[in-house]
């Protein structure tokens, strides 16, 4: 029992849009969709966001401390995969988080919880990332395993004070507003400080809310960038316009990257050179000739 009165501290937003608030510590949020539909893809984004750089999204983050980690726990992906995506996170990020960024495979571990466990006791958790949730039970329709799994997840956020956000499956064809998987799906979305739904079409990825506690219902449209192999706002072109008063130009590549990496405190090269090619995907930045030199400047447009 809590008594909660005027000297009280509250746990801090630690992910929002705007006014919405979508992850507390202490609370959970909930990401879902069909299979395929770029669940794992939207917490690459999340993952980046944390670093302290821009998710591409929107998105606002409290950026991970150097005493805390985020760590990412699947239960589906093999080591290859999850090592690819480990590696476009980090392109994305400064160097200091390859420390605190943990991924985890516990695919093949019996207790899944108890592994958890132990990793959260070896580091020190900012957010956590369980992809995905219904594998931590035998049965998503046993309303007691899935109650079990619930009081046990909100004692681990409450001992670590820290967020959780849980990856779950969607029925076939339910649509987006539907819930997620089984009775473990129906208490979990009330539990959590908000709800997530993605969907996937010919013309890109829909995230929008199912459920927030505080603010307003969000939507935002998004694509697959090819270059990063996560998602991208349809609205990033103006985040990237911003960018631009802040580089001298026209200017060679090496020098821009150098730019770009001052700006976004990222000290891999690779990193900056992604950052270079989404604005050059974008139209943001053109390449122009200076004689035998290849220069990066504005497009004449802007």
């Amino acid at each position: 029992m809590t008594e909660i009165n005027y000297s009280t501290t509250f746990t801090p937003i630690i992910f929002n849009l705007d006014k919405t608030e979508l992850l507390t510590n202490s609370a959970m949020m909930l990401i879902k969709g069909e299979v395929g539909s770029g669940k794992s893809r939207l917490v690459m984004n999340f993952m980046v966001g944390f670093s302290g750089t821009s998710d591409n999204l929107g998105f606002t983050y409290v950026k991970c401390p150097e005493d805390k980690h985020v760590i990412y726990i699947s239960t589906e992906m093999s080591n290859h995969h999850l090592k690819r995506r480990l590696d476009k996170v980090l392109e994305q990020c400064p160097d200091e988080y390859k420390d605190r960024l943990k991924f985890f495979n516990i695919m093949d571990e019996d207790d899944k919880f108890k592994a958890l466990t132990t990793i959260c006791n070896t580091y020190l958790p900012h957010v956590i990332i369980i992809d995905q949730v219904a594998d931590f039970v035998t049965n998503i329709n046993d309303i007691e395993q899935s109650n079990i799994l619930l009081r046990k997840l909100c004692n681990g956020w409450e001992k670590f004070d820290c967020g959780i956000i849980a990856i779950m499956h969607q029925n076939e064809d339910s649509g987006r507003n539907s819930k997620a998987r089984g009775h473990l799906g129906s208490v979990t979305e009330q539990k959590v400080v908000s709800s997530i739904a993605i969907s996937n079409n010919s013309k890109g990825f829909n995230i929008q809310t199912t459920k927030v506690r505080e603010g307003k219902s969000i939507h935002i449209s998004s694509k697959f960038n090819e270059i990063t192999e996560m998602l991208i706002s349809e609205n990033a072109k103006n985040y990237y316009i911003d960018i631009l008063s802040q580089l001298t130009l026209p200017n060679t590549k090496t020098n821009i990257c150098k730019q770009i990496g001052e700006i976004y405190n990222l000290n891999s090269l690779n990193g900056q050179k992604t950052k270079l090619n989404q604005m050059l995907e974008k139209n943001i930045l053109v390449e122009t000739k200076d004689g035998k030199s290849i220069l990066i400047d504005r497009p004449q447009s802007n």
